[in-house]
């Protein structure tokens, strides 16, 4: 027994917090298994369980409860990873105290690539310990840069982090006793943020899914009691279509013509290089089967410049975006702003870590066009119904 915690508990705790994603991905597959491929040979038929679920009279469908189903199950594995979260929260309470030294306290960079879709530059404090721990008379120094549980902190506390945390200071770390290289800065838990975000996410789900099911159940009702027709429901679609599109367009003037105010910098490329990553987007021959994946390319130049005395880093190329293209695309880019280079760089004055190499480029007026187009389409469609 280890600090109240039975020995073969907290073997499954720490097992289950070396495999966290193993073991959601585990149980996508099984559940899914079960329910489309295993329960059929049994005579289990989810559709028959999905045509089983009490709704109320608004929502009394088929395709509401399909609908309901899809929200509900995101939220679930939302629910699940933060379930094994806190497991690996509950096995961090029984870590022992040490005292450590930060090593290196600076700003950085974590290229955050998802499963598929560009990735993205993500801030981060790069915060390196070291501590001794002395088990069976053997005396040994481990680093370590975790600082909290969480996997990705919020790009806004890295200042403060990094303030709390300069190099030299003397801190206490906790370490997994059977293995040390297991250590975290922090093992507090994120104060709450986890559930706060997993109940908007409930939020947002019923916001989206609550009219989707309603017109799941009565939609063909709800058409009737509006006289406007295929067409017309078409003309006002885009009209509404056209509405967005023109007023982001005046957002997007009132954001650029800020950027332009913005001071400059002289500042120097660290580093750069072409990231490929998988778009999202599957190309399929006629038979169906998926024959090519796209690949993406994004160009990672990471910069350093100075303001106020305060050195920085940014890998921001047009001010507030992430560029993606053809390989070609993105070596351009590496090849134009390669290691050692000189640039200018231009920064929020309020905010010195918002800079771009490039802050007005890139934005056309796509907004404008296709706000235009909507609106034509809408307003020929209407005169074509109505006259």
């Amino acid at each position: 027994m280890r600090h109240g915690v039975p020995e073969p508990t907290h073997r499954l705790l720490r097992l289950i917090a070396e495999r966290q994603s193993t073991i959601l991905a585990v149980i996508v597959l099984v559940v899914m298994l079960g329910l489309f491929e295993i329960g059929p040979l049994f005579g289990f038929r989810f559709e028959t369980l999905v045509r089983a679920i009490p709704m109320p009279w608004l929502f009394d469908s088929l395709g509401a409860r399909w609908v309901m189903l899809f929200f509900v199950s995101i939220w679930c594995l939302f629910a699940i990873a933060l379930f094994l979260k806190g497991l690996e929260q509950t096995e961090t309470a029984s870590w022992q105290p040490a005292e450590a030294e930060i090593l290196r306290a600076q700003p950085g960079f974590r290229l955050l690539s998802r499963a598929r879709g560009m990735p993205q530059n993500h801030r981060i404090a790069e915060i390196v310990y070291a501590f001794r721990v002395t088990t069976a008379g053997d005396d040994r120094t481990f680093t370590g840069g975790r600082i909290r549980i969480d996997e990705i902190i919020p790009e806004d506390e890295v200042d403060a982090l990094l303030a709390r945390y300069p190099v030299g200071r003397r801190v206490t770390v906790f370490f997994d006793p059977a293995n040390p290289a297991r250590n975290v800065l922090e093992r507090e838990a994120d104060g709450g943020r986890s559930i706060k975000g997993l109940f908007w996410l409930a939020i947002v789900f019923a916001v989206i899914a609550i009219p989707v099911m309603t017109f799941a159940t009565h939609g063909a009702a709800i058409g009737t009691m509006i006289p406007l027709g295929g067409w017309g429901w078409t003309s006002l679609i885009t009209g509404v279509l056209a509405i967005g599109f023109l007023w982001g367009h005046v957002r997007q003037r009132r954001w650029l013509a800020g950027l332009q105010g913005w001071p400059t910098v002289p500042g120097t490329i660290v580093t750069s290089f072409v990231e490929a990553f998988d778009s999202g987007q599957r190309r399929r021959w006629s038979d169906g089967r998926i024959r090519e994946i796209v690949v993406q390319f994004t160009p990672v130049v990471e910069y350093r410049y100075e303001v106020a005395g305060q050195t920085l880093l940014s890998r921001t190329i047009q001010a507030d975006q992430t560029l993606a293209g053809s390989e070609a695309f993105a070596r351009d880019y590496v090849d134009h702003y390669a290691p050692g280079t000189e640039v200018m760089v231009a920064y929020d004055p309020a905010n010195p870590a918002r800079a771009a190499l490039e802050p007005t480029k890139g934005f056309g007026a796509t907004f404008l066009r296709a706000g235009c187009g909507f609106a034509l389409v809408s307003l020929a469609i209407g005169l074509a119904v109505w006259l």
